[in-house]
């Protein structure tokens, strides 16, 4: 192999300075070489590897490597595997990849709702590239790919300094408008216990929302079935008498797996800053945060109620289930209403029940811990992560 020089200089050239033989393959340039093999005369290696002189530079460079590989210290299984790898490939050059699919995945999605019809997408996925979304789904990869939603309350105060004339800019959700006074709801003054209740909701909103990365009101009808799922205030009436029920009703489910969530104890507990934050939006004692809050839910609900009461208008055939969820839609509704009410009038006392949920997310946090090491002493004896193991309660004898 040592020794064999492609680029042949012609003898001509070098006696004859005024030779004018242009390249056979550009005929542009003045000729400088010769092809040891099919004697084409040429200017350069770029003319030498071109498409004309393929054909003849393609064999000399697969004889150079045999010749090489024939020299070469490795085991004659390894070589036979090669030769037959090259003996393929000149049998047929034109060898194109049987996994990729013949038509592009744009052309097969021609048509198709990418936001709404989502079993048709997966209809038109090759075999491979459903199993490539389903393994990006499993080690997480899909979630690359994803932007993660900011929320509102994460995008820092509004600025102490602005120009004269210019227009507040708004960092949070649109704020309901004719708000209703208390008064004119109550003849009484309200339980002092609303205002956990308001908590729990600010819980639930904050994971909701999280949950659908921002588009909870894109997918209302979607979220508000996970709304009213973790909270039994809007769904079963429920009240709450201190900081820390208020949070543990949505634990408890989030925990026990009732809600049908997926969960992580960290991320759960995360959201308490969520709500304090939201409590703490704005200027000092400013009711800003719970009041966006309370009204993206009450968007929220009136969006899906609306939609359900127009599908029960189409529908030939009267459904239940979906009149139950209508009624329960059109509680929750109602029920915001009246505690944006309330929080219109007394949601600056809210800002005082901070220093519980604090505190509240101290004891959730050591609890946390304290189980964790519970479980890793108890899986350090056993060796191994322990499983509850299934007793047949019932057996025929």
């Amino acid at each position: 192999m040592a020794g064999i020089n492609i680029l042949i200089e012609n003898k001509n050239d070098c006696h004859d300075g005024k030779d004018k033989r242009v390249c056979m393959l550009c005929l542009k340039e003045r000729t400088k070489y010769t092809c040891p093999r099919c004697n084409t005369q040429y200017c350069s290696v770029e003319c030498y590897r071109s498409e004309k002189h393929m054909t003849c530079s393609e064999n000399f460079y697969k004889e150079c490597f045999m010749e090489g590989l024939k020299e070469s210290d490795i085991e004659p299984s390894d070589k036979q595997k090669m030769v037959d790898m090259l003996k393929r490939t000149e049998c047929d050059p034109d060898l194109i990849d049987l996994d990729q699919s013949d038509d592009d995945l744009e052309g097969r999605l021609a048509g198709v709702d990418l936001d709404g019809e989502a079993d048709k997408i997966w209809s038109r996925l090759t075999d491979k590239e459903k199993k490539e979304f389903q393994s990006m789904s499993l080690d997480g990869r899909l979630g690359i790919l994803v932007e993660v939603w900011t929320p509102w309350w994460d995008m820092g105060q509004a600025s102490l300094v602005a120009d004269i004339g210019t227009q507040p800019h708004h960092t949070h959700p649109e704020i309901c408008t004719n708000i209703q006074n208390i008064e004119q709801l109550l003849k009484t003054k309200p339980s002092k216990d609303i205002k956990y209740n308001i908590i729990h909701l600010l819980y639930c909103y904050t994971f909701v929302s999280k949950l659908h990365n921002g588009d909870h009101i894109p997918l209302a009808i979607e979220s508000s079935g996970d709304m009213l799922t973790l909270s039994d205030v809007l769904s079963h009436g429920y009240s709450c008498g201190s900081v820390e029920e208020a949070v543990q009703v949505c634990l408890r489910k989030l925990y026990t797996g009732n809600g049908g969530f997926e969960t992580t104890p960290e991320s759960n507990l995360a959201l308490l800053q969520d709500v304090q934050t939201i409590i703490q939006h704005g200027s000092m004692g400013s009711i800003t945060g719970p009041l966006a809050a309370l009204s993206e839910i009450h968007t929220m609900l009136n969006v899906a109620y609306k939609h359900l009461q127009k599908t029960l208008k189409l529908a030939k055939e009267d459904d239940e289930d979906m009149k139950t969820k209508k009624k329960t839609l059109f509680g929750s509704v109602k029920k915001l209403e009246f505690l944006l009410s309330w929080c219109q009038t007394y949601g600056h006392s809210l800002s005082l029940l901070i220093p519980e949920l604090q505190l509240v997310h101290k004891l959730l946090i050591s609890e946390c811990e304290a189980m964790k090491k519970s479980r890793q002493s108890i899986e350090s004896i056993w060796a191994g992560p322990v499983g509850i193991k299934k007793k047949t309660l019932i057996e025929e004898i």
